[in-house]
């Protein structure tokens, strides 16, 4: 909403947060998470390893790309890479479903929340720092997922896009204005890195 906040600086409304998750083993689920108070205490680390990889959604079923083949493959790829941050486009919510039923995700990692943010399908963060998220929805189907990854005393934001697809007639208008969003709310931030499809 017109609160939301991106390194203390209000920006314009329709970005709204939304409730990262830790595994509590405990309860044997998903929790909502909260940074913790004194999170900028924390001694930063010498380096952050990120990850970012359009999955391709599992709606797609051709034979070359059978994603029952393709997927195991790729959380495969990603837990070997033991990334600090992963940001992930094409996310549906039975992939996000399978993702935090691994044990290495579970273990490791924060996860930013699904439902309607995956409709048909949409962005997914990783984090193993501290983190807190938010939303933009330029459209019915098409969102920006931005997270504030606390690295000790510094702050690293992370916007997750995925834009209008290039082949479209009407692309470069509807790109330049979704950049145009997303750089606007990052404009004061004090490290910002771009992940996603672009």
């Amino acid at each position: 909403g017109a609160d939301a906040r991106v390194g203390g600086r209000a920006v314009r409304e329709g970005w709204r947060e939304v409730h990262t998750k830790r595994f509590d083993p405990c309860k044997h689920q998903w929790v909502q998470y909260r940074v913790p108070a004194d999170v900028t205490r924390a001694p930063a680390p010498r380096h952050i390893r990120l990850i970012t990889f359009n999955t391709l959604s599992d709606e797609h079923r051709h034979e070359a790309i059978d994603p029952r083949i393709r997927l195991p493959r790729l959380w495969e790829l990603l837990d070997s890479r033991d990334a600090d941050v992963i940001g992930l486009q094409e996310i549906t919510p039975r992939m996000r479903q399978a993702l935090c039923a691994l044990a290495w995700v579970r273990e490791r990692y924060l996860v930013t929340p699904g439902d309607v943010h995956l409709a048909p399908h949409g962005q997914l963060i990783l984090s193993r720092l501290p983190m807190r998220a938010m939303i933009y929805a330029h459209s019915k189907s098409k969102r920006t997922l931005l997270g504030e990854i606390f690295a000790g005393g510094q702050l690293l934001t992370v916007p997750v896009v995925h834009l209008t697809s290039n082949w479209r007639d009407d692309a470069r208008d509807k790109r330049t204005a979704q950049l145009g969003v997303v750089m606007d709310a990052v404009r004061t931030a004090q490290h910002v890195l771009f992940m996603g499809d672009v």
